[in-house]
């Protein structure tokens, strides 16, 4: 599984500190925050990074080594899948070692976690040791690396090149959301490698026996159902389940993002020099929306972190979950013994057409010599072929890259209805941002989204709350 939720041992304690005090002076000293509005700064210009030419070599000389001339060839490649995924990744990488033409022979590194990850390439550069050839992280992570610690090669010219690139059919098969062919003018640093999806978990059944007929698609129906899922459970002659019901609450960040959208909120920073602000009106009525859910008793949070068997009793109508919670799903309905049919939902949002937040890794490759680059792209290329691609998306039920992938993967709808039902939310999808600042970013943005929830904290606080946290995230990216 693709651990996507970094813990708190991960986030930098300038970023608690800093947001904690701010919070907590206005509160302490008793000030007034509404009488003292916070300043509304102006973000410094986030940068996609681009790749630097490298004036000592030209891309036609490097587009000119043989595959060939790759025997013996070794590279490196660290990755940070983990569970089913992560054994069927090192599985790939040794067949590919066995069965490629090339001769080429690549060394992998599995990590924990995206973030154990990122500590070993930050040591690798802080210690001048070497690097891997590959890597496999969030593009917004690859980006980071190629502004901070090292070039990473662009990988547009190997994809267009004949005989070693895509052909035109074969790009146009790839799903437009995880491979846009209409790039121009920016290097493609990453080619994707893993595509999960911010998903509502709903149970049908249940919602049926409570007198709806089909999932929620605005933001009142969603209410509407939570509330009568709370409202059922406090009534009923079981004492144990009194409080819970409706929405279980998740204060990740790919929650928040995927909330902020519902309402609208598009300031996420998508090209060079944008800038951003979370102290907007959207952005007010998403974090007040739940947080209202919550005040009546329609949103809830438990002792287990996960909300499996919260869901599988009848505890919780609706969880906010990844594609690879669905196996993890199936496992606690059938070991609690419920035979509630449940499906993977979107989001509801303020049209009634609902979105899901897509996220995952990028291949990259950190710019090395000729050989080396080349072996590391007919490596990367072999992986996500629609065959080998099609294994690492069965392993967790993630997303497909391609059609062609669907067509592979028929055998997995067949027997799993609840990803054949997510694989309808691919055109919907929208892609988690990606500017090199978004691991801190994200980290800061669910502490907000936590604090906006907590009882001493008022409704009318939650526009003082996104001003800090604008004022937050300043201060850590200019430090």
């Amino acid at each position: 599984m693709f651990l996507k939720k970094p813990s708190r041992k991960e986030i930098p304690n300038i970023v608690l500190l800093v947001f904690g005090l701010q919070l907590v002076s206005c509160q302490s000293l008793g000030i007034n925050p509404a009488a003292n509005p916070s300043p509304q700064p102006t973000l410094r210009p986030i940068k996609i990074a681009t790749a630097t030419p490298d004036t000592k070599a030209t891309l036609s000389a490097e587009m000119q080594i043989s595959p060939s001339a790759l025997s013996g060839t070794q590279i490196t490649f660290w990755e940070p899948l983990t569970g089913n995924s992560g054994e069927t990744m090192a599985q790939l990488v040794n067949e590919f070692n066995q069965t490629n033409p090339y001769g080429i022979f690549v060394t992998p590194t599995r990590f924990g976690s995206q973030g154990e990850l990122a500590s070993a390439i930050q040591s690798a550069e802080d210690l001048g040791q070497e690097l891997p050839t590959v890597i496999s992280a969030s593009m917004d992570q690859v980006n980071l690396w190629n502004f901070e610690v090292a070039p990473v090669v662009d990988l547009a010219p190997y994809i267009h090149q004949p005989g070693i690139g895509f052909t035109e059919s074969e790009i146009t098969d790839f799903f437009p959301v995880f491979f846009n062919p209409d790039l121009t003018g920016v290097a493609r640093l990453g080619i994707p490698a893993y595509r999960s999806g911010e998903v509502l978990f709903y149970n049908q059944t249940w919602a049926q026996e409570l007198g709806f007929l089909k999932p929620p698609s605005s933001l009142s129906e969603f209410k509407e159902q939570a509330c009568a899922a709370a409202r059922v459970n406090a009534e009923d002659k079981k004492k144990a389940n009194d409080g819970t019901g409706g929405w279980f609450i998740d204060t990740g960040w790919e929650s928040a993002v995927s909330w902020l959208n519902s309402f609208g909120y598009n300031q996420f920073p998508v090209e060079v020099d944008a800038t951003f602000s979370f102290s907007t009106p959207s952005s007010e009525d998403a974090f007040g929306f739940i947080r209202e859910l919550s005040d009546l008793g329609c949103a809830w949070t438990g002792r287990q972190i996960n909300p499996f068997e919260y869901f599988s009793t009848r505890q919780a109508l609706f969880y906010s979950g990844s594609l690879e919670d669905i196996i993890s799903q199936q496992k606690s309905n059938a070991r609690l013994g419920s035979e509630d049919n449940w499906i993977p939902i979107l989001y509801p949002n303020q049209s009634g057409q609902g979105g899901v937040l897509s996220d995952g890794l990028d291949y990259g490759i950190f710019a090395g010599d000729a050989k080396s680059q080349m072996a590391a792209w007919l490596f990367i290329k072999w992986m996500i072929n629609s065959n080998q691609h099609a294994r690492l998306a069965a392993a967790d039920t993630t997303f497909p890259m391609s059609y062609s992938e669907v067509a592979v993967l028929s055998a997995l709808g067949e027997q799993n209805p609840q990803w054949q039902q997510a694989l309808g939310f691919i055109s919907q999808a929208k892609v988690a941002p990606q500017v090199q600042d978004w691991w801190i970013i994200r980290q800061i943005l669910e502490d907000a989204f936590w604090k906006s929830l907590q009882p001493n904290v008022k409704p009318e606080d939650i526009p003082i709350i996104l001003r800090e946290l604008d004022a937050t995230i300043y201060e850590v990216l200019n430090q």
